[in-house]
């Protein structure tokens, strides 16, 4: 094919190409309707006249809501709160569970609370065991004395005949800090110490039944399943 032949079929192939009708991009207008915008705004009477019915809407549900103890926050008329004067009511208001009284457990741990006014001190209830009384005035514990309360509001217990501030079978106690808290880091690091040794003998046993179980193979692996090789462990009592 000749180059004459072959340039005539590239100039109709482009033809179109070289056209200069070339138009930016231009993005269409768009037209809003703004006729039923107007429309939709309200009057002053009436925004006034939906106040009023979302107040009446609302007094009416308050009205008519009722108690529930799940709830941390609510609103409610006063006469359906958890009742305060319970003169008025009998054994028979406890089970019905219409009448709004809030349920609550009968023993608070806040019973046992008390506050010394010095700080010097850590106060404990301990059990009146005589051998165990015995052993903690031993150790330096000394009753609580009304004196040693910020106020003797701050306890909610009665006294024994002694004078000692009681609650079943604990009497209220108290200990200098220095001597309590040391003791109680001792027996800490002594629980660490402890656990820390069982784990090392733990771990080296097993290395142990590892290495002995590669080197006797399954002669050791049925001997330790019939306990007739077990390793040494110092804790183990008879």
């Amino acid at each position: 094919m000749s180059n004459e032949v072959k340039d005539e079929l590239v100039d109709s192939a482009t033809s179109d190409l070289r056209k200069n009708d070339w138009k930016p991009l231009v993005k269409p207008a768009v037209h809003v309707e703004t006729d039923h915008l107007a429309e939709s705004k309200l009057s002053p009477e009436q925004i006034i006249a939906i106040s009023k019915l979302v107040e009446k809407t609302t007094r009416a549900a308050v009205k008519e809501a009722t108690y529930d103890p799940r709830m941390a926050a609510q609103v409610l008329p006063k006469k359906v709160v958890p009742i305060t004067d319970f003169s008025k009511l009998t054994m028979d208001a406890v089970y019905d569970l219409s009448v709004p009284i809030e349920a609550k457990a009968f023993m608070s741990a806040d019973v046992l609370a008390f506050h010394l006014k010095d700080t010097n001190y850590e106060g404990r209830w301990v059990n009146k065991n005589p051998q165990n009384l015995g052993d903690k005035i031993a150790k330096g514990f000394t009753y609580v004395t009304p004196q040693d309360l910020v106020s003797i509001e701050s306890i909610q217990t009665g006294t024994d005949a002694e004078g000692h501030f009681c609650f079943h079978d604990v009497v209220a106690m108290k200990i200098d800090k220095a001597t309590y808290y040391a003791a109680l880091r001792a027996a800490h690091e002594r629980a660490l110490a402890t656990t820390n040794q069982a784990n090392a003998r733990k771990r080296a046993a097993n290395a142990a039944n590892d290495f002995m179980g590669q080197e006797s193979g399954n002669d050791y692996h049925t001997a330790a399943a019939n306990k007739k090789m077990v390793f040494y462990d110092p804790d183990v009592a008879i």
